[in-house]
């Protein structure tokens, strides 16, 4: 025993606030560090100690968390086994996992109940979870637990350990009645041990982080991208670093393309998770808008004679039960309400019970979304515990370990009020086809072709809200607007020349689409360049103008409401010779594009 040393110090000890902490067992992460896992009440107790300098064996403990895991008894506290391995998924990847063998007890306290002895598991491949901000997090650790095999349901069955067999096997050694000391020998594979989940022990775990590179990831839910490209230091791992590996999971395997620089340090990663609950916005002006619910039956509103959030049975459908959560995933999220508009969000003192209120946008608290227990919950990310709940039919906050999986916190999302955002160029003007009645933005003006004319076509505006798939034309300076799903009815349009598609569609004929030739926008025929010639492709949401009888101009230029004759030709163009795009000589030209005197002009 002489050449064994402490990991850590006397006055650095794993656990120096836990009294009841022993029979601890330890092993190690991915990373090379060790994980400490204790017997407690209730479930165990854990923490990790971080190597500075593996050789001399140098280093520190972390922060011990309390984790229940387990059952409401008292007597649940055994002696339990800790294991890690690497494993073959039934997904057919290869992962990083820890068992932990305990009791799980019986659902209330009847005088017996170390019984029920069996296995939890949890996914490790990503260091994310264990670690918090790069530096490893026992409570991180403690989160995230499945239940996996019952292994006996026997009065006594208590103390457990296990190893692994030559055949693949995990023997697992585990006391039961009679006399509560008896020794139960069972082989177990580990797809019984974890349901099916993970198919086959390939050995210890392996830490499949590499060395530090350069990622930049791209998001996007539901098809719609909803975080631009966010370039981030970061090892490893294709999945965003706040996001627990439960998360993921629950989401399903994300759909993601990865692309290398010629460096091979530099990475592209566009990951598509449509478990996403909702799409983040990147302003108030640009948010998707959602109704929630808490505990899955209670509606959260604002609730203006109080001037705070609450949550109650009685259906709200205005603007105060309408939310949006501006951020990302990696800071977080401000959550806004519709009818507080954009100098407003949700926040308030944190404190345990605390009701929320609104505060100034400024001040207002992130939020971050997390996956627990099957369900969404928000974290305030100033307390670690600080999660919005239920607090007697109000919106406040329930801060204690078990508040991530409290059936309070559960939080679901309905998409009430969805929004397409469409950029605008510097020639002022886009196309838009979307399949919702949608208000036009302030500062956009929205338009329809009635008629084909010579050289040009006739626009005519539309008020207040475009009806779903609806083509127009859209004009407006230089930005991006968001189109808001709109509840208002949209005036009917009897004749609209404009056709569009909701996805990248291919379309077999010959048509006019929107583009800036020589600084001039206008519809200019579409090139032929798909399938041997015969077709063009469509963008999602995009507009087309499909060639009929009589049309044969290169290009129409536009004539807005209100505008007649020539517009920007002064008079010494005027007397020259005019042509049009076919060759023809025009000897009173309308609004259109023409040849004056050998140069393209565009009369408006």
């Amino acid at each position: 025993g002489l050449t064994w040393h402490i990991l850590g110090t006397r006055e650095d000890m794993p656990f120096p606030n836990f009294g009841n902490a022993n029979e601890p067992k330890c092993e190690e992460l991915p990373n090379g560090d060790v994980i400490m896992s204790s017997r407690k009440p209730h479930g165990r107790y854990y923490n990790i100690f971080t190597y500075t300098d593996v050789e001399t064996g140098q280093g520190s403990w972390g922060e011990g968390t309390n984790s229940n895991i387990s059952a409401p008894s008292d007597w649940n506290g055994t002696n339990g086994e800790i294991t890690t391995y690497k494993v073959l998924g039934a997904d057919g990847d290869i992962h990083n996992i820890a068992l932990q063998s305990l009791p799980f007890g019986l659902e209330e306290y009847s005088g017996d109940v170390r019984r029920n002895v069996g296995f939890y598991f949890k996914d490790i491949t990503s260091k994310y979870s264990y670690q918090k901000g790069g530096v490893n997090d026992a409570a991180t650790f403690a989160n995230g637990w499945e239940k996996g095999m019952l292994v006996s349901t026997a009065q006594g069955s208590g103390y457990s350990t296990f190893t692994l067999q030559k055949d693949g096997r995990l023997a697992f050694l585990y006391e039961e009645t009679p006399g509560g000391y008896s020794m139960v020998y069972v082989p177990l594979t580990i797809s019984q041990i974890t349901n099916g989940k993970y198919v086959e022990i390939l050995g210890d775990v392996e830490n499949f982080d590499a060395a530090p590179v350069n990622i930049t990831y791209s998001y996007c839910c539901g098809g719609a991208e909803w975080l631009s490209q966010s370039e981030i230091a970061y090892v490893g791992d294709v999945f965003p670093p706040v996001l627990s590996a439960a998360f993921v999971q629950t989401s399903g395997a994300p759909e993601r393309k990865v692309t290398a620089d010629d460096d091979g340090k530099t990475f592209v990663i566009e990951c598509t998770l449509d478990g996403m609950p909702f799409k983040p916005s990147s302003s108030y002006e640009m948010a998707c808008w959602y109704s929630l619910k808490i505990r899955g039956a209670k509606d959260i509103y604002y609730n203006e004679s109080t001037e705070k959030f609450a949550c109650g049975t009685s259906a709200q459908s205005g603007d105060e039960a309408l939310f949006a959560f501006v951020g990302n995933p990696f800071a977080g999220y401000k959550i806004v309400n519709r009818e507080l508009g954009a100098e407003k969000a949700v926040g308030g003192a944190v404190s345990n019970k605390a009701h929320l209120s609104a505060v100034d946008y400024e001040a207002a608290p992130l939020f971050m979304l997390e996956y627990n227990s099957n369900k969404f919950v928000f974290r305030n990310t100033q307390d670690n515990l600080g999660y919005i709940n239920d607090v007697n039919s109000n919106l406040g906050y329930w801060i204690n370990n078990a508040a991530a999986t409290d059936e309070g916190s559960s939080i679901s999302f309905t998409l009430e009020r969805d929004i397409y955002e469409l950029n605008v160029g510097e020639a002022g003007c886009a196309t838009l086809y979307i399949d919702f009645n949608a208000a036009i933005p302030t500062g956009a003006e929205a338009y329809i072709v009635t008629k084909v004319n010579d050289g040009y076509v006739t626009l005519e505006q539309v008020e207040g809200v475009i009806p779903a798939e609806e083509a127009v034309i859209v004009k407006a300076p230089l930005g991006n607007y968001g189109f808001v799903q709109s509840s208002d009815e949209a005036a009917a349009i009897e004749k609209n020349l404009l056709e569009g598609t909701l996805v990248d569609t291919k379309i077999y004929a010959e048509a006019y689409v929107l583009g800036v030739v020589d600084g001039e926008v206008g519809l200019y025929k579409a090139e032929l360049n798909q399938d041997g010639g015969t077709a063009f492709l469509n963008n999602a949401n995009k507009a087309y103008l499909p060639m009929s009888a009589g049309m044969n101009s290169a290009a129409y230029s536009f004539r807005f409401p209100g505008s007649t004759g020539i517009e920007n030709v002064d008079a010494e163009n005027s007397a020259k010779t005019i042509y049009d795009l076919t060759g023809r000589r025009i000897e009173n030209p309308v609004r259109g594009i023409y040849i004056v005197n050998g140069n393209k002009v565009v009369i408006k």
